[in-house]
């Protein structure tokens, strides 16, 4: 016997946009752990990293020194 069932997600049904979710993370998950979750690489209140120990680049020397929201944590 087969049995087959259909599972929705509602998925994000608050979050509106990219900008508004950058917003809420910044003001209510990350405003007391200023810390990556992909590198542990920490970051102060104006966004910009302190690199992990170890990094170095010359090709991304401006980028390296600033937080991009989306990859702050997994997808």
């Amino acid at each position: 016997m087969l049995l087959l069932f259909a599972c929705t997600a509602d998925g994000n049904t608050s979050i509106q946009s990219f900008h508004s979710a950058k917003k809420n993370l910044e003001k209510s998950i990350y405003f007391d752990n200023r810390e990556t979750v992909y590198c542990s690489a920490s970051f102060d209140s104006e966004k910009n990293i302190v690199a992990a120990e170890g990094f170095e680049t010359t090709k991304y020397v401006n980028r390296a020194k600033r937080l991009e929201w989306e990859h702050i944590v997994p997808a």
